[in-house]
């Protein structure tokens, strides 16, 4: 059975689809759980135009969410990764961040007043350490070149394909590295 929930931006497509296996059963309804209807296109209007509002004078923060959005519906990003830069963005602007959770499932919900990282996004981000710890230690040439890719994908100067590729080429004498790379990548 598949379960899925959107965000419409209105531009006539959908741009946030999680599969079973992101949202593990839960349900579709807005910020969770309680209510009684899904989001509508509407919502997804309210609340952008609500972000364009807050940000007229940062508009790369309106253009910041957009990507993120994108990123997910091409799976760039998983639904962690939607959150976790949708916090970046939006840090300090805690009615934003919640106006969001109406788009994620009950699992994923963003708390405003808790700043601790759960223990799934602890364990992942203990991992990604071990793992780049583990390319330091057996190359340094390469964990430069590795942490100059990543740094300029995060900054959004280059796209995941060509990330892809570069660390493809970065890893072509470490096979067990280039696995370990792509199990971290989204679904």
């Amino acid at each position: 059975m598949r379960k899925e929930f959107t965000f419409s931006l209105g531009f006539g497509f959908t741009v946030m689809n999680c599969k079973t296996a992101q949202c593990n059963g839960q349900n579709q309804m807005p910020g969770g759980g309680g209510m009684s209807r899904k989001v509508t296109k509407k919502d997804a209007e309210t609340y952008l135009k609500q972000v364009k509002e807050m940000f007229k004078d940062e508009k790369d923060k309106y253009n910041m969410l957009l990507h993120v959005m994108r990123d997910f519906s091409i799976q760039r990003t998983d639904v962690i990764g939607v959150v976790e830069r949708v916090k970046e963005i939006f840090k300090g602007h805690n009615n934003l961040i919640q106006g969001f959770n109406m788009f994620l499932p009950k699992r994923y919900k963003i708390t405003v007043d808790e700043d601790r990282p759960s223990p799934r996004m602890i364990a992942a981000h203990s991992e990604a350490i071990y793992f780049v710890n583990k390319i330091h230690k057996r190359d340094e040439n390469v964990y430069t070149s590795f942490l100059d890719v990543l740094n300029k994908y995060r900054t959004g100067h280059t796209d995941i394909i060509k990330v892809l590729t570069k660390v493809a080429s970065l890893f072509e004498d470490h096979p067990d590295l280039l696995e370990e790379f792509i199990s971290f990548l989204p679904g």
